[in-house]
Protein backbone atom coordinates (compact mmCIF):
# COMPACT_ATOMS: atom_id res chain seq x y z
CA UNK A 1 0.00 0.00 0.00
CA UNK A 2 0.84 3.29 -0.84
CA UNK A 3 0.56 5.35 2.29
CA UNK A 4 -0.37 4.60 6.27
CA UNK A 5 -1.43 7.80 8.31
CA UNK A 6 -1.26 7.73 11.82
CA UNK A 7 -3.27 10.18 13.84
CA UNK A 8 -4.13 10.45 18.02
CA UNK A 9 -5.74 8.10 19.87
CA UNK A 10 -9.60 8.34 20.52
CA UNK A 11 -8.95 9.25 24.03
CA UNK A 12 -6.35 11.87 23.26
CA UNK A 13 -8.68 13.95 21.43
CA UNK A 14 -12.08 12.71 22.88
CA UNK A 15 -13.53 12.09 20.08
CA UNK A 16 -14.00 7.93 19.32
CA UNK A 17 -14.10 6.70 15.87
CA UNK A 18 -15.99 3.47 14.56
CA UNK A 19 -14.71 1.16 12.81
CA UNK A 20 -11.10 2.01 12.44
CA UNK A 21 -10.67 0.49 9.30
CA UNK A 22 -13.20 -0.75 6.52
CA UNK A 23 -12.61 -3.17 3.71
CA UNK A 24 -15.31 -2.81 1.05
CA UNK A 25 -15.37 -4.93 -1.89
CA UNK A 26 -16.94 -3.03 -4.98
CA UNK A 27 -17.38 -3.87 -8.89
CA UNK A 28 -15.63 -2.27 -11.58
CA UNK A 29 -18.74 0.45 -12.29
CA UNK A 30 -20.81 -0.02 -8.90
CA UNK A 31 -20.90 1.48 -5.48
CA UNK A 32 -21.09 0.80 -1.84
CA UNK A 33 -21.72 2.82 1.67
CA UNK A 34 -20.08 1.64 4.73
CA UNK A 35 -21.12 3.62 8.03
CA UNK A 36 -18.88 5.27 10.32
CA UNK A 37 -19.89 5.96 13.99
CA UNK A 38 -18.62 9.38 15.89
CA UNK A 39 -19.45 10.02 19.71
CA UNK A 40 -18.15 12.93 21.64
CA UNK A 41 -16.60 11.75 24.46
CA UNK A 42 -15.37 15.60 25.52
CA UNK A 43 -16.84 17.71 27.98
CA UNK A 44 -17.82 20.44 25.47
CA UNK A 45 -19.72 20.82 22.27
CA UNK A 46 -17.33 19.72 19.27
CA UNK A 47 -17.38 20.31 15.88
CA UNK A 48 -16.51 17.36 13.34
CA UNK A 49 -15.11 17.77 9.45
CA UNK A 50 -14.30 14.80 7.60
CA UNK A 51 -12.50 14.97 4.32
CA UNK A 52 -10.84 11.71 2.06
CA UNK A 53 -6.97 11.59 1.87
CA UNK A 54 -6.21 9.41 -1.00
CA UNK A 55 -1.92 9.43 -0.95
CA UNK A 56 -0.05 9.43 -4.14
CA UNK A 57 -1.67 6.28 -5.66
CA UNK A 58 -3.46 7.15 -9.12
CA UNK A 59 -5.22 4.35 -9.21
CA UNK A 60 -6.93 5.12 -5.76
CA UNK A 61 -7.25 8.48 -7.29
CA UNK A 62 -9.91 7.33 -9.59
CA UNK A 63 -11.81 6.16 -7.10
CA UNK A 64 -14.85 8.81 -6.16
CA UNK A 65 -14.60 8.33 -2.47
CA UNK A 66 -16.50 10.83 -0.09
CA UNK A 67 -18.25 11.50 2.92
CA UNK A 68 -21.64 12.68 3.65
CA UNK A 69 -22.12 14.82 5.53
CA UNK A 70 -18.96 16.11 5.79
CA UNK A 71 -19.68 17.82 8.99
CA UNK A 72 -21.00 16.76 12.25
CA UNK A 73 -21.72 18.37 15.50
CA UNK A 74 -22.05 16.83 18.47
CA UNK A 75 -22.90 17.78 22.13
CA UNK A 76 -21.09 15.86 24.84
CA UNK A 77 -21.25 12.19 24.83
CA UNK A 78 -23.61 12.60 21.98
CA UNK A 79 -23.16 10.13 18.86
CA UNK A 80 -23.69 10.31 15.38
CA UNK A 81 -23.52 8.55 12.05
CA UNK A 82 -21.91 9.28 9.00
CA UNK A 83 -21.71 7.39 5.40
CA UNK A 84 -18.56 6.81 3.54
CA UNK A 85 -19.51 6.48 -0.24
CA UNK A 86 -17.34 4.58 -2.77
CA UNK A 87 -17.77 4.71 -6.40
CA UNK A 88 -15.89 2.65 -8.85
CA UNK A 89 -15.76 4.06 -11.83
CA UNK A 90 -16.09 1.83 -15.10
CA UNK A 91 -12.71 2.05 -16.52
CA UNK A 92 -11.00 1.35 -13.40
CA UNK A 93 -8.31 -1.56 -13.27
CA UNK A 94 -8.89 -4.96 -10.63
CA UNK A 95 -6.71 -4.68 -7.75
CA UNK A 96 -6.36 -3.21 -3.88
CA UNK A 97 -6.97 0.34 -2.98
CA UNK A 98 -5.91 2.24 0.05
CA UNK A 99 -7.54 5.67 1.02
CA UNK A 100 -7.53 7.37 4.42
CA UNK A 101 -10.99 9.14 5.82
CA UNK A 102 -9.81 11.56 8.00
CA UNK A 103 -11.95 13.91 10.87
CA UNK A 104 -10.58 17.07 12.28
CA UNK A 105 -12.05 17.66 15.80
CA UNK A 106 -12.70 21.20 17.26
CA UNK A 107 -14.52 22.90 19.93
CA UNK A 108 -18.16 24.29 18.44
CA UNK A 109 -17.76 27.31 20.11
CA UNK A 110 -17.51 29.82 17.69
CA UNK A 111 -14.36 30.74 19.23
CA UNK A 112 -11.04 30.89 16.51
CA UNK A 113 -9.48 27.42 17.82
CA UNK A 114 -7.49 25.47 15.38
CA UNK A 115 -8.22 22.15 15.47
CA UNK A 116 -7.68 19.98 18.80
CA UNK A 117 -7.15 16.72 17.17
CA UNK A 118 -7.49 14.13 14.30
CA UNK A 119 -9.15 10.66 14.16
CA UNK A 120 -8.83 8.25 10.97
CA UNK A 121 -10.52 5.28 9.25
CA UNK A 122 -8.62 3.28 7.14
CA UNK A 123 -10.20 1.94 3.89
CA UNK A 124 -8.84 -0.60 1.94
CA UNK A 125 -11.23 -1.30 -1.64
CA UNK A 126 -10.79 -4.67 -3.08
CA UNK A 127 -12.07 -3.68 -6.43
CA UNK A 128 -13.24 -6.73 -8.84
CA UNK A 129 -14.33 -7.46 -12.49
CA UNK A 130 -17.22 -9.62 -11.67
CA UNK A 131 -17.23 -10.64 -15.74
CA UNK A 132 -13.83 -11.72 -17.37
CA UNK A 133 -11.82 -13.40 -19.98
CA UNK A 134 -14.51 -12.52 -22.41
CA UNK A 135 -14.91 -14.23 -25.89
CA UNK A 136 -17.55 -13.08 -28.71
CA UNK A 137 -18.13 -15.00 -31.36
CA UNK A 138 -20.29 -12.93 -33.90
CA UNK A 139 -22.19 -13.14 -37.10
CA UNK A 140 -20.41 -10.56 -38.79
CA UNK A 141 -22.48 -11.36 -42.34
CA UNK A 142 -25.82 -13.41 -41.49
CA UNK A 143 -28.10 -15.43 -43.73
CA UNK A 144 -31.92 -13.77 -44.12
CA UNK A 145 -33.18 -16.97 -44.55
CA UNK A 146 -32.22 -18.78 -40.93
CA UNK A 147 -31.78 -17.64 -37.10
CA UNK A 148 -28.54 -15.47 -36.18
CA UNK A 149 -26.77 -16.03 -33.20
CA UNK A 150 -24.37 -13.93 -30.95
CA UNK A 151 -22.27 -16.19 -28.60
CA UNK A 152 -19.92 -15.18 -25.47
CA UNK A 153 -17.76 -16.83 -23.15
CA UNK A 154 -17.16 -15.27 -20.00
CA UNK A 155 -16.00 -16.95 -16.54
CA UNK A 156 -16.98 -15.46 -13.01
CA UNK A 157 -14.45 -13.65 -11.78
CA UNK A 158 -15.99 -12.55 -8.79
CA UNK A 159 -16.28 -13.46 -4.90
CA UNK A 160 -19.70 -15.75 -5.24
CA UNK A 161 -21.80 -17.42 -7.58
CA UNK A 162 -23.50 -15.17 -9.50
CA UNK A 163 -25.83 -15.08 -12.72
CA UNK A 164 -24.57 -14.25 -15.95
CA UNK A 165 -25.96 -13.47 -18.55
CA UNK A 166 -25.87 -11.38 -22.28
CA UNK A 167 -27.81 -8.42 -24.28
CA UNK A 168 -27.49 -7.54 -27.66
CA UNK A 169 -28.64 -4.31 -28.93
CA UNK A 170 -29.18 -4.21 -32.32
CA UNK A 171 -29.58 -0.79 -33.88
CA UNK A 172 -30.47 0.33 -38.01
CA UNK A 173 -32.57 2.50 -39.74
CA UNK A 174 -35.58 0.82 -38.99
CA UNK A 175 -35.63 0.44 -35.60
CA UNK A 176 -33.65 -1.32 -32.94
CA UNK A 177 -33.83 -4.85 -31.77
CA UNK A 178 -32.94 -5.84 -28.32
CA UNK A 179 -32.22 -10.05 -27.96
CA UNK A 180 -31.04 -11.83 -24.34
CA UNK A 181 -29.41 -14.99 -23.61
CA UNK A 182 -30.95 -16.98 -20.82
CA UNK A 183 -29.48 -16.36 -17.59
CA UNK A 184 -27.12 -19.16 -16.31
CA UNK A 185 -25.85 -19.33 -12.41
CA UNK A 186 -22.04 -19.51 -12.96
CA UNK A 187 -19.82 -20.42 -9.77
CA UNK A 188 -16.87 -18.69 -8.99
CA UNK A 189 -13.89 -19.26 -11.49
CA UNK A 190 -16.15 -21.53 -13.84
CA UNK A 191 -17.63 -20.32 -17.60
CA UNK A 192 -20.36 -19.83 -19.19
CA UNK A 193 -21.53 -19.95 -22.66
CA UNK A 194 -24.13 -17.53 -23.35
CA UNK A 195 -26.32 -17.41 -26.95
CA UNK A 196 -28.55 -14.83 -27.85
CA UNK A 197 -30.62 -15.35 -30.74
CA UNK A 198 -32.36 -13.73 -33.42
CA UNK A 199 -34.83 -15.47 -34.57
CA UNK A 200 -36.39 -13.78 -37.45
CA UNK A 201 -33.67 -12.29 -39.18
CA UNK A 202 -34.88 -9.55 -42.71
CA UNK A 203 -34.38 -10.31 -45.67
CA UNK A 204 -31.90 -7.26 -45.52
CA UNK A 205 -30.58 -5.30 -42.84
CA UNK A 206 -27.10 -3.23 -41.83
CA UNK A 207 -27.38 -3.08 -37.82
CA UNK A 208 -24.69 -1.56 -35.38
CA UNK A 209 -24.34 -4.46 -32.67
CA UNK A 210 -23.98 -3.42 -28.94
CA UNK A 211 -22.91 -6.40 -27.34
CA UNK A 212 -23.21 -6.69 -22.87
CA UNK A 213 -22.32 -9.67 -20.89
CA UNK A 214 -23.25 -8.78 -16.71
CA UNK A 215 -23.70 -10.50 -13.66
CA UNK A 216 -26.06 -7.34 -12.39
CA UNK A 217 -23.19 -6.49 -10.32
CA UNK A 218 -20.55 -3.40 -11.56
CA UNK A 219 -20.94 -2.73 -15.21
CA UNK A 220 -21.31 -5.37 -18.20
CA UNK A 221 -18.34 -6.15 -20.25
CA UNK A 222 -19.34 -4.43 -23.60
CA UNK A 223 -18.18 -4.99 -27.61
CA UNK A 224 -19.62 -2.88 -30.87
CA UNK A 225 -19.72 -4.33 -33.80
CA UNK A 226 -21.50 -4.05 -37.41
CA UNK A 227 -23.95 -6.68 -38.37
CA UNK A 228 -25.44 -7.61 -41.70
CA UNK A 229 -28.36 -9.83 -42.87
CA UNK A 230 -28.69 -10.58 -46.64
CA UNK A 231 -29.45 -13.71 -48.49
CA UNK A 232 -26.06 -14.66 -49.53
CA UNK A 233 -27.16 -18.04 -49.88
CA UNK A 234 -30.12 -17.62 -52.39
CA UNK A 235 -27.52 -15.11 -53.49
CA UNK A 236 -24.93 -17.41 -53.95
CA UNK A 237 -27.21 -20.27 -55.89
CA UNK A 238 -28.36 -16.98 -58.05
CA UNK A 239 -24.63 -16.92 -59.25
CA UNK A 240 -23.87 -20.29 -59.17
CA UNK A 241 -26.77 -20.65 -62.00
CA UNK A 242 -25.55 -17.56 -63.41
CA UNK A 243 -22.12 -18.73 -64.01
CA UNK A 244 -23.58 -22.03 -65.26
CA UNK A 245 -25.63 -20.72 -67.82
CA UNK A 246 -22.80 -18.50 -68.85
CA UNK A 247 -20.38 -21.10 -68.94
CA UNK A 248 -23.27 -23.04 -71.15
CA UNK A 249 -23.52 -20.56 -73.64
CA UNK A 250 -19.68 -20.56 -74.07
CA UNK A 251 -19.54 -24.33 -74.56
CA UNK A 252 -22.29 -24.37 -77.04
CA UNK A 253 -21.25 -21.63 -79.38
CA UNK A 254 -17.87 -23.06 -79.28
CA UNK A 255 -19.25 -26.26 -80.22
CA UNK A 256 -20.99 -24.60 -83.24
CA UNK A 257 -18.04 -22.84 -84.11
CA UNK A 258 -16.22 -26.01 -84.02
CA UNK A 259 -18.62 -27.59 -86.32
CA UNK A 260 -18.83 -25.24 -88.60
CA UNK A 261 -15.42 -25.24 -89.29
CA UNK A 262 -15.36 -29.29 -89.67
CA UNK A 263 -18.64 -28.20 -92.32
CA UNK A 264 -16.82 -25.41 -94.36
CA UNK A 265 -13.74 -27.85 -94.75
CA UNK A 266 -15.82 -30.47 -95.82
CA UNK A 267 -17.30 -28.69 -98.02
Amino acid sequence: MPFLITAPSDAEVGLKLSPTHVTPTVAIGDTTSEVITLQNESAEDMAIRGHIDSGQDQETSRLVISIEPEELFLKPGESGEVALKIAVPPDTGPGQRRAMALFNAQPATGRDIAIVGQVSSLIDVDVIHPVDQIQWFVPIIADSSSSASFIAEATNSGRFATGLSSEVELTGLLGTTDLLSEEQTVAVGERARLVATWEETPIFAVKRGLLRVGSGVGAPAEKTVLFIVFPWRITLVILLVISLVIAGVKVKRTTAKVFGEKWRKGH
